[in-house]
Order: C-alpha cells, then sequence, then structure tokens
C-alpha cells in the first residue's frame, strides 16, 4: 500500500502570516502522488494530483468546500496515460484564472522510443463539469524538465517550458 501524501494548508490572514495560523493536514485522495494544491476566490480548495505508474498515468483534480469532503474527481488528461511523474519537476503544474478556471500544464508520457515527450495543456470546461481536450505545447523542441503556467483575471494565459 502506497503511503498517503499529505497536504499543508496553512490559512492566512492578510499578508502577514500568524503563529497560530491553523494548519490542516489532508491525505491526497486516491493515494495520489505530486499534488498540487490551489485556493480560490470562494476559499474552496482545489487540488490537482497524480495517479498511476511513473512512466504512464493520469491527472486527477478535485474540490473541498471548507467543511466538506471532496468532489468526485475528474480525470485532468483527456488521453489515459499521458501524463508521468518520473522525476520531482514532473509533476502537474496548475493555476486558477478568470472566472476560476482551473490551468493545467504537465509533462507527457513517451508512446514510442522515438517520439519527444510532449508538455500538455488543458483548462476546466466552462461548466466545470470535465476538462478540454489535452494540447500539445511543445514542438520539435525536447522538453528537459518541467514546465509552468500562469492566467490573470482578464483571461491570459502563460505557458513555459524548459527544452533545448
Amino acid at each position: 500500500m502506497k503511503p498517503h501524501v499529505l497536504i499543508a494548508l496553512a490559512v492566512l490572514s492578510g499578508s502577514r502570516v500568524s503563529p497560530a495560523a491553523p494548519v490542516e493536514i489532508l491525505p491526497t485522495p486516491g493515494q495520489g502522488v505530486q499534488p498540487r494544491a490551489l485556493v480560490a476566490s470562494d476559499g474552496s480548495l482545489q487540488l490537482v494530483w497524480y495517479e498511476g505508474s511513473e512512466k504512464g498515468g493520469d491527472l486527477w483534480y478535485a474540490k473541498r468546500i471548507e467543511g466538506r469532503n471532496f468532489s468526485k474527481p475528474l480525470q485532468v488528461n483527456g488521453e489515459p496515460g499521458t501524463a508521468v511523474s518520473a522525476g520531482t519537476i514532473r509533476g502537474a503544474q496548475a493555476v486558477i484564472g478568470k472566472g476560476e478556471r482551473v490551468h493545467v500544464v504537465w509533462n507527457g508520457a513517451m508512446r514510442h522510443k522515438r517520439d519527444r515527450a510532449p508538455l500538455y495543456y488543458t483548462r476546466l470546461a466552462a461548466d466545470g463539469k470535465t476538462f478540454e481536450p489535452q494540447r500539445a505545447m511543445s514542438g520539435d523542441w525536447i522538453m528537459d524538465g518541467g514546465g509552468a503556467v500562469a492566467a490573470d483575471s482578464l483571461g491570459h494565459v502563460h505557458v513555459f517550458y524548459h527544452g533545448a
């Protein structure tokens, strides 16, 4: 049995950290690994995590409103087995943007030895019930490490990568 991966969430008031700020320790749903936790403007906890083999698994998303359980998980990557967790830099990266939509990037699995591992992107659909089809953002470059994503309240989304 895999050990639980824990998430620590500190509730902060203002921009100052109080020594008495409560910390809630939670297990990642499904005993997933490499969790990415976000807090939306409504205070809900948004979580993306990885499950499966380190060479090819899946990303999951769930939402938790304070005092309640996590929602039923949604699969982030629409093509099963297209995420990897090998190496600590390869976990999914997530951010909340305009309209409280979650945006996710991740290193993709190589399906054939001659393939290059892609960097994928998707976002939560407007209805919040599914994720849009994943898109390969990488071109002919060789990925060397993880990517990052940033989004703002105006709808701009920026995807970063390190490649050769």
